[in-house]
């Protein structure tokens, strides 16, 4: 497997992103994303032309208390701005698509979904991790693409322990297929 990485920059009130800090320690390609749609909507044009077959897109969930395996993504789009101000919703992600597209990137992954670390999820949000996420989804149907939501750091899960778990419970898995 030949897997791409991304994560977030600043938004809102996370004024140092996590998922991005994460993303750049995985030792993979990456991206850092602008939390932006004209941002998420370039990085997947740029994507179209990579030849990886994966991609792990990363963003940061504050009212999470462990790692969400996103199974799901909505093709629903909230009214939050993004950091630009650009509104997008509420409404669908994509008009003519469905209301719900799975994650290929998860399949024949069961046995960490749940434990201390991370847990199941069928809520991407709605707003730009689930944009991405339904967008990926949309568009490479051919690839496998999954999401990843990470808590805020705190003593004892920051930055380098999230980044450890993932390398030791998502990508040595996945790497091996």
């Amino acid at each position: 497997m030949n897997l791409f990485v991304t994560g977030y920059g600043p938004f809102l009130n996370v004024t140092e992103n996590p998922s991005g800090l994460i993303a750049a320690r995985l030792g993979l390609p990456y991206r850092v994303i602008d939390v932006t749609f004209s941002a998420a909507d370039a990085f997947l044009d740029e994507f179209a032309a990579m030849d990886h077959d994966a991609l792990l897109m990363i963003g940061v969930a504050g009212i999470a208390g462990r790692m969400r395996i996103e199974t799901v993504a909505r093709n629903h789009i909230g009214p939050t701005p993004d950091v630009a101000d650009v509104v997008m919703g509420p409404g669908p992600v994509h008009a003519d698509s469905p209301a719900h597209l799975h994650s290929s990137l998860w399949a024949g992954f069961e046995q960490w979904v749940d434990g201390p670390d991370f847990e199941p999820s069928v809520d991407t949000g709605s707003y730009l991790c689930n944009y991405l996420s339904f967008e990926a989804a949309r568009r490479f149907p051919d690839r496998r693409t999954g999401f990843l939501h990470v808590p805020l750091p705190r003593p004892g899960f920051g930055v380098e322990e999230m980044a450890d778990a993932i390398r030791r419970c998502i990508l040595g898995p996945l790497l091996a297929r």
